[in-house]
This record gives C-alpha cells, sequence and structure tokens, in this order.
C-alpha cells in the first residue's frame, strides 16, 4: 500500500512539474519581435514603388491606363473561371454525373487558366518593353527581388 501511495504522489509531482513547464513556455518566454525590413521594402507598395523608379508624367499615364486595362481583362478571365467552376460543381454534385462533361469543363478551366497567366506575362511584358526606361527596369526588378526575399520570411531574426 505505501508502494502506490508513493506512487500516485510521484505521478501528481511529475504532472505539476509538466503543467508549470508548459504555462512557462507557452506564457513566460517572449519571442524576440521579428527584425524590421529596410525601409525601402517595408512601405513598397505600387506608388511607393512608383515614386521610386522617378517616372515621366507619360509614364505616369501609360501606367495607370496599363494597369486598367490588365484589371479589367483579369476580372473578366476571374468571371469566366468561376462560371465554369460552377458547371463542374454542379455536374460533379449529379447522381450519375457525365464524365465527358466533366473532362470538357477541366479543359476548359484549365485553358482559361493558361489564359490569365499568358494575359499577366503579356502585361508585364509591356510595362517592362514599352513603358519602363532600363534603368527603372534594373531598380524594379531590384525592389522586387528585395520583397520576395522578405515576404518568403528570410530575413533575420527570423529562424529557418
Amino acid at each position: 500500500m505505501k508502494y502506490f501511495k508513493w506512487m500516485g504522489n510521484w505521478i501528481f509531482l511529475m504532472g505539476s512539474v509538466f503543467l508549470l513547464a508548459c504555462l512557462v513556455l507557452a506564457y513566460g518566454f517572449k519571442a524576440p519581435p521579428p527584425a524590421k525590413a529596410p525601409m525601402a521594402v517595408r512601405h513598397s507598395r505600387k506608388s511607393e514603388i512608383l515614386k521610386r523608379l522617378k517616372l515621366t508624367e507619360n509614364q505616369r499615364d501609360r501606367i495607370r491606363q496599363w494597369g486598367e486595362t490588365y484589371r479589367e481583362k483579369s476580372a473578366e478571365s476571374d468571371a469566366q473561371f468561376m462560371l465554369e467552376r460552377v458547371d463542374l460543381e454542379s455536374e460533379m454534385e449529379k447522381a450519375n454525373p457525365n464524365m465527358r462533361r466533366l473532362d470538357f469543363l477541366c479543359e476548359r478551366i484549365g485553358r482559361l487558366k493558361g489564359l490569365k497567366l499568358r494575359e499577366k506575362i503579356g502585361a508585364d511584358m509591356e510595362l517592362e518593353r514599352e513603358i519602363l526606361t532600363p534603368q527603372q527596369l534594373d531598380q524594379l526588378r531590384d525592389i522586387q527581388e528585395i520583397n520576395q526575399v522578405w515576404t518568403m520570411g528570410n530575413h533575420p531574426g527570423n529562424p529557418g
């Protein structure tokens, strides 16, 4: 009997130590705040990036027009994509879905995604080749590279 009493106390003690350790780990240690991004990265909204590129008024107007055109095309592509997704989901919910129809809808969705990618690439190429100067393009790529590194979490103070 003495053994069971001792074992019960030991289990209680170990449970208490474990609980205390969990509380200390959860509330006792504060992780250091993440390192702040350089000023160039921290406020790299589009407007800030455009200011840093020192665009002419003509370039600003062309970029505004370029952005509007791209957003309109993108919205249309998104709408078509969503409609095809609804059709696909409706077909899949049927008791006996038509496999040919499912294949057709999957191909259409894939084609729409490909078209959207082509639109983005075309818009990027237009910006790079027709609007920005080579120096501005180099600056833009440098900013994008820094942003990508920081958004992926590869910055000082971030373990791993």
